[in-house]
Formats: C-alpha cells, sequence, structure tokens
C-alpha cells in the first residue's frame, strides 16, 4: 500500500487555504472535530502532522549499568558507541561504588570523544553530556580531515625509516587518538543525518543515499590509519635493530611511497570534488600500484633473509618481516584508494555534467 495521498488544496474565506485529513489516519488516530493538531515545519520544507499537542523532541538519557561490563575493553566500547548513535546524555552508574579501574576507563573513553564531557559525577554515578552542535561539522571537512590526518601518520612512518628518526615513529601513535577522535565523530554525524533527513543537507549531504559511501570511506579512512600505526612500529624495530637498508632500497620503497601518497590525495580528490575523470584515473593506477607494492614486499623482504651480512637466521627473519609489513601497509592503503575511487566514480555520476547528461 502506498503512504502518499495526494489531496487538492481549497480555499476557504478570503485567505485561508485548506487540506482534508486523509479518513483512515483520522480513524487511526482517533481526531474528532474540535480536536487540535500539531504542525512541524521541518528544515526540508515539509511539514510533519501529530495529532494533540506536540512536544519538542529531547533525546532520552541512556543509563549504563556499569556492573554489568565486566569483559575487558566493554565499558569503554560502550560508551564510545553510544557517543557514534548519537547519544546526547550518558549515566554510568552502579549499584555499589565506583572503582578507580572503572572511573579510569570512563575518562579515558570520554577524552576521545570531541564534544563530550564529564558534567556531574558522584561515588555510584557518572554523567557524561554532549555539547556538540552536529550542525557545525559538515561531512566534506570531517573526511578532509581525516585525509589530512591519515596521511601524515604515514608520512611520519615513512621519515621515521629515511631521516632514522624514532620520534617520527613515536609521533605516529599520538596522532592515531586524533584519527581516532575525527573518525568516531564523521561516523556520529552520518548517523544523524540518516535519522534526522531534514537537517542531512546541513552538514552537507544531499542525496540521503550518499550516507551509505561515506560511512564506507570513513572506515576506509581509519583502516589506513591503523596500517600506517603498523607501520610505524615496523619502523621502529628497524631502528631498534640498527638496520642500514640498501640504498637501492630505500630509493624503490621511497618512489613507490610517493606514488601512494599521491593516489590516496587523488582518490579523495576525486570524492570532495565529483570529478569522474580523476576517480577514472584514481582506479586505473590503483590495480597497477597495489601488484607492484605485492611483488616488491616479496623480494625486498627475501635479499634479507639470504643476506648472511644481515646476521643469524633469527635477525634476517626480523628484518624481512619487519619490512614486508611496512610494504603491505602501503599495499592495503592502494586497495583502499581503488575502493574509495569507486565510491567517487558513482558519486560524480549522480549528477549532469559535460561527460555524462540526462536526456528525457
Amino acid at each position: 500500500m502506498s503512504n502518499i495521498d495526494v489531496r487538492k488544496v481549497q480555499m476557504v474565506g478570503y485567505s485561508t487555504l485548506s487540506v482534508s485529513l486523509p479518513k483512515d489516519w483520522v480513524r487511526e488516530v482517533g481526531v474528532k472535530p474540535g480536536d487540535v493538531v500539531s504542525i512541524v515545519r521541518l528544515e526540508d520544507g515539509s511539514l510533519r502532522l501529530h495529532p494533540g499537542i506536540a512536544k519538542e523532541e529531547r533525546p532520552p538519557k541512556r543509563v549504563v549499568n556499569v556492573d554489568r561490563c565486566n569483559e575487558p575493553g566493554l565499558l569503554k566500547r560502550v560508551i564510545v558507541g553510544l557517543y557514534i548513535i548519537g547519544a546526547e546524555t550518558i549515566v554510568v552508574t552502579s549499584k555499589g561504588n565506583l572503582n578507580p579501574a572503572q572511573l579510569e576507563e570512563i575518562k579515558t573513553a570520554v577524552q576521545k570523544l570531541n564534544g563530550f564531557g564529564i558534567v556531574e559525577q558522584t561515588s555510584t554515578t557518572v554523567t557524561i553530556q554532549s555539547f556538540l552542535d552536529p550542525t557545525k561539522f559538515p561531512i566534506d571537512g570531517l573526511l578532509r580531515r581525516l585525509h589530512t590526518v591519515t596521511t601524515y601518520m604515514l608520512e611520519a612512518s615513512m621519515k621515521a625509516i629515511l631521516e632514522k628518526k624514532k620520534e617520527y615513529a613515536q609521533e605516529v601513535v599520538l596522532v592515531e587518538e586524533e584519527m581516532d577522535k575525527i573518525y568516531w565523530m564523521t561516523v556520529r554525524q552520518l548517523l544523524f543525518a540518516s535519522k534526522r533527513l531534514d537537517a542531512a543537507k546541513k552538514i552537507g549531504i544531499e542525496n540521503v543515499l550518499n550516507i551509505a559511501g561515506n560511512r564506507l570511506v570513513t572506515k576506509l579512512a581509519e583502516k589506513v590509519g591503523d596500517y600506517a600505526e603498523n607501520m610505524a612500529m615496523m619502523a621502529l624495530s628497524l631502528l631498534d635493530a640498527g638496520v642500514e637498508l640498501k640504498q637501492s632500497h630505500i630509493e624503490e620503497i621511497s618512489r613507490l611511497f610517493k606514488e601512494v601518497v599521491e593516489l590516496y590525495a587523488l582518490s579523495f580528490s576525486s570524492l570532495l570534488n565529483r570529478d569522474t575523470v580523476q576517480a577514472n584515473r584514481a582506479i586505473e593506477r590503483s590495480g597497477r600500484l597495489e601488484k607492484e607494492l605485492n611483488e616488491a614486499s616479496f623480494r625486498i623482504s627475501q635479499q634479507y633473509i639470504s643476506d648472511t651480512s644481515y646476521g643469524d637466521p633469527a635477525k634476517r627473519a626480523s628484518i624481512a618481516f619487519s619490512l614486508r609489513s611496512f610494504l603491505q601497509g602501503l599495499a592495503q592503503t592502494v586497495n583502499f584508494t581503488g575502493t574509495i575511487s569507486e565510491v567517487a566514480m558513482n558519486r560524480s555520476l549522480e549528477t549532469e555534467s559535460l561527460l555524462c547528461a540526462t536526456e528525457v
């Protein structure tokens, strides 16, 4: 059965326009002559009709029973999960006193969430409140920030190897926390848009179908950050072992790395600019580059396993593992850019252009 009921607008008196109410709806909600109905004006220009006097909707408090959170990391993940799905107020409560470990887990979780803060604390409860105005954080801006931060993580991992400085690799671990904040906030915004279609345009979502694509891109960018963190750990392993990599390998890895970063930037540019040609270029390049990285990761690591000048078999295996993991991280990044570019291609074809127009 269709939910669309077309009604004719009629003139009542000299200046009032009216529309009759559907008989089935009147019967279902129990509206009678003389009753009051509320009309809510939505952001997209449509109207929502409620029987009686409508009250302003307020998100309910979410209460977390900390006594049930007896698995490692569960309390933190519940708080983060509630933040992501749009909770405005979270009350963490216990029948007894909250112990220091629970309080620390709560505070650690809240510190990682943009716009969340502890507003009240007693011996048995902690109240967390959101101070975010969702409409102030456009999705495209958050995606740009996510790309910028993850690119920096990749570059810092590479610099650690090229300049032989551990501080670059150590910095990646610190930046990873900032990346998580942006990631969680972006997902929160996307879920907000899916539930509040009237406000979706305010954060830059013109088509609700884009929410799914943006969610995928957001997750892939977050995975790039995770791989960059692992690459930083591999760089630290090489530096701790005092390994002098072959100059030819440094040059090859540097060249491949530059291509990866350029391709990653191209994929985001094609998405944010709705550029079909850029998206196609990124897709074309991603397949070749991923194959080249996979081949290099095996070939280069094998050379250190067979070169006895790099120490005993265990040390050589460790060097090979670190190098292969580093290059595999770059290969996975390229794989993700190909998928991001496919989303960008689809997005770019939603609107009219010189390349593709609609003919009626």
